[in-house]
Order: C-alpha cells, then sequence, then structure tokens
C-alpha cells in the first residue's frame, strides 16, 4: 500500500488529505498535486516535502512550474520531525500497526482505510496536539561549544 497525504491545520481542526497509489513516482507526485489543486481552488498551496526523486524531478519542477498556485518547500535531509505528515505516518502506525496481528493482507488494507475514513475524525484532540508547528526557538549563545 502506497499512500500520499497531506495536512492542513485550520485552528483547532485538522484536515488530512490521503490517497492511495499503486506507486509513489513523479506521475503519482503529479496526480496527487492536481488533487489538492481541485480540493483548494483559487488557494496557493505550499507543499512541504523532503527530496525524494519523485519530488525532484524534472516532471514534477515542470508540473509546478506551470501551476502557480503550488510553492514546494524542501525540508533539510534527515528531518523527519520537521515534516508533518511523517507525524501522521506514526499517529498511522500506532493505531494499525502497534501490538496488532493481521492473518490476511486483506484486513490490513481495511484497518487502514478504516483509520482515514472514521478514526481519523474521532481522534481530533490528539491529531491537534501532535501535529501543531510547537518548536522553539533556541538562542544561538546555547550552540556555541566550550573549549
Amino acid at each position: 500500500m502506497h499512500y500520499m497525504g497531506a495536512v492542513l491545520i485550520q485552528k483547532e481542526r485538522i484536515e488530512p488529505t490521503m490517497k492511495e497509489y499503486k506507486s509513489i513516482d513523479s506521475e503519482a507526485i503529479e496526480d496527487f498535486l492536481t488533487e489538492l489543486l481541485n480540493t483548494y481552488p483559487g488557494k496557493k498551496l505550499k507543499v512541504i516535502c523532503e527530496r525524494g526523486p519523485y519530488h525532484t524531478s524534472k516532471a514534477t519542477k515542470n508540473f509546478v512550474a506551470q501551476n502557480d498556485n503550488i510553492e514546494l518547500i524542501y525540508l533539510p535531509p534527515r528531518c523527519p520531525n520537521l515534516n508533518l505528515i511523517e507525524r501522521l505516518w506514526k499517529i498511522i502506525k500506532e493505531n494499525v500497526t502497534h501490538n496488532k496481528y493481521y492473518s490476511h493482507f486483506s484486513e490490513f488494507q481495511k484497518a487502514i482505510r478504516s483509520f482515514f475514513t472514521e478514526k481519523i475524525t474521532q481522534i481530533q484532540p490528539i491529531l491537534a496536539s501532535r501535529l501543531k508547528d510547537n518548536f522553539h526557538i533556541i538562542n544561538p549563545i546555547f550552540l556555541q561549544t566550550v573549549c
């Protein structure tokens, strides 16, 4: 199972957008970005993404260049905590895979899909607390090394 997702945070409401794909590639990225454009027409979308080959491909860059309402913001390497969707994936794992056994893959698929359609609306307080940008600016004086 391959999913692409986006998270829209509006005050205390978290609105995830998820879509399942056969594989994640430039075509899937273009399709997902088109889905976001259709979901939020006329809005300027700032999409935070990692530097995977499908995010940085020529096809993806050309698609973004042709759409003024999309801006891709690339995260620095090895910083998954800065990406809110990574936090959502962690919540999904906690709810669907931790301490659970599925005897058939179809049961696992059903649990994942059920999370996106039902469970995610029930856990809004958890999403609100764990998907916020609660970063603290560290005073540079504390980062100096003492020799």
